[in-house]
């Protein structure tokens, strides 16, 4: 429960920063979500790089919410900065899903290499 609460409190800060940004033209909103973008993607590209972290992810079980829920909101958010004209950063979030997503696959062959060999 814990986990859940922790996904929707930094996403909905990084979505409403993103939509009060677009609508207001707020500076201080539009950092924060740039920041959050950036960083994120530098997080999850160092995270594609070590299979240690997949097997970690494996090991921990399954995520705090389902995986269609999680790529629903990446593609919202995605469709909102192409709206605003923040094609780079658009760009940088669909680079984090494709990311994402191979350190998903990555867990899911370890989790099937280790039952092959059970």
């Amino acid at each position: 429960m814990l986990k859940i609460l922790r996904y929707i409190l930094i996403n909905g800060i990084f979505l409403f920063c993103l939509i009060y940004a677009i609508i207001y033209g707020a500076i201080w909103a539009e950092n924060i979500a740039k920041f959050y973008v950036v960083v994120i993607t530098v997080l999850v590209t160092f995270c594609l790089f070590s299979l240690d972290i997949a097997a970690k992810s494996f090991n921990r079980g399954k995520q705090s919410i389902p995986v269609w829920i999680d790529v629903m909101f990446d593609i919202v958010c995605t469709f909102i900065m192409v709206a605003a004209g923040w094609f780079i950063l658009a760009g940088l979030y669909v680079f984090h899903m494709i990311c994402l997503a191979t350190i998903r696959n990555r867990a899911e062959e370890l989790k099937l290499k280790e039952t092959i060999a059970k």
